[in-house]
């Protein structure tokens, strides 16, 4: 788990040296015997409550850093021994990293509870320096609801702590974080910007995850070739699955650009599977908001479907995956003559009605009134929800092309 991470040496819990400052090491190092030297923390003997909590605290750490499988269950039941744990930087330690993988994997209200909790015991304690990370949790949260103007002002808040104490960690991931609340909104210019800080001293896996998001900020952009660079250095800096989920991502734009679409397939089936086997899938969901060309993509492929809507079920976009299933009557793809078709797969693919218009040989205004018989005729209101439903024409009309 890169963003989130209180540096270390913080937030180490106060016991003798048995080998977890070693582990937390290995992890940000992410170093191969990282899981061996975890499983060798755990006693034979039955653990007490600060105890259950620490190794929990770094079980969490691993899985997100290793592109792992997130054990929620045993992060809840580490918090619930956490009123027997003496020592308030232990468990601001764990609140911090079990709220930020509540929120990757999509448990907004829990993590929302989690981190108020988080906040009142660093008003106890006078943890000030908490602060920050805790609002950026809440911004991930925000963003997770699509309140993006509160997430606007967790982030901008979270700086201003950072900028007063000289914590460049905070800045850091501000910038990743904000970037892809940016690339959820299809603000890609401003997530460049935003993502634009510098990288030198970061641990591996928010050095991947920079660059992921703006990996896919370019591609989202059209600035393919460089997209594409990013990508690949973002997957050989780290471990990370926001890295991987993002590189992923930005990689199937740039081939759906290029009408690769097999290619661009294999790349979102990709990301796709990383979110489902860890859980966090909020990266996927920020990329898929910005980019629904990945959804209807990844709809190409029917063994997909049940993951697709289980990813839109649980991130509360159950309507893109509504739009993209219905198919009786007026709003079925069936019923679009064969021009507003051929509109509505120029759309998916995130063509202007200029660039429709183009490729159509038609101009800019008959394409806006084939776009607005699309939207009646679909029952839609975006562009995103009537690119999703032009999944149905491979499924509808049986079309098997090649590319």
């Amino acid at each position: 788990m890169p963003s989130l991470i209180i540096p270390h040496s913080a937030f180490r819990i106060p016991q003798a040296d048995d080998g977890r400052a070693e582990v937390v090491a290995a992890i940000e190092l992410e170093d191969p015997r990282a899981e061996e030297l975890l499983c060798s923390l755990t006693p034979a003997r039955p653990l007490d409550p600060v105890e259950e909590v620490a190794i929990a605290d770094r079980h969490l750490i691993y899985e997100t850093h290793f592109c792992r499988p997130v054990d929620l269950h045993r992060g809840r039941k580490a918090s619930q021994l956490l009123k027997f744990v003496r020592d308030p930087v232990a468990r601001t330690s764990f609140r911090n990293i079990f709220g930020y993988a509540l929120a990757s994997t999509a448990h907004w209200d829990e993590a929302a509870s989690l981190t108020d909790e988080q906040l009142r015991d660093v008003e106890r304690c006078r943890l000030d320096f908490v602060v920050p990370y805790a609002l950026l949790l809440q911004a991930m949260i925000a963003t997770g609801r699509r309140d993006y103007e509160d997430c606007s002002v967790k982030l901008r808040e979270a700086k201003s702590h950072a900028h007063s104490t000289g914590d460049l960690a905070v800045i850091q991931m501000v910038a990743a974080i904000g970037g892809r609340a940016l690339i959820a909104q299809g603000r890609f210019e401003e997530a460049l910007r935003q993502s634009d800080v510098d990288t030198s001293s970061v641990t591996r896996s928010l050095h991947g995850e920079l660059l992921g998001v703006r990996a896919l900020a370019l591609a989202a952009s059209g600035h393919d070739q460089r997209a594409t660079e990013l990508a690949h250095q973002s997957l050989e800096a780290s471990l990370g699955v926001e890295g991987a989920i993002n590189a992923q991502c930005a990689l199937a734009v740039t081939e759906i650009s290029r009408r690769q679409h097999r290619v661009a397939l294999d790349h979102a089936a990709i990301a796709l599977a990383h979110a489902i086997d860890t859980g966090m899938i909020e990266s996927l969901v920020c990329a898929y908001r910005g980019c629904p060309q990945l959804i209807l993509c990844l709809f190409e492929r029917r063994d997909l479907h049940e993951a697709v809507t289980l990813v839109l079920h649980r991130a509360g976009d159950a309507q893109l995956a509504a739009a993209a299933g219905d198919q009786t009557g007026q709003r079925s793809v069936v019923s679009l003559s064969p021009r507003e078709k051929e509109v509505l797969a120029l759309l998916a693919q995130g063509l202007s009605n200029i660039a429709i218009g183009k490729v159509l040989f038609i101009s800019p205004v008959t394409v806006k009134v084939h776009v607005r018989h699309i939207f009646e005729k679909l029952g839609v209101r975006s562009r995103a929800e009537a690119a999703l439903r032009a999944a149905q024409i491979n499924r509808d009309l049986g079309d098997n092309r090649d590319s």
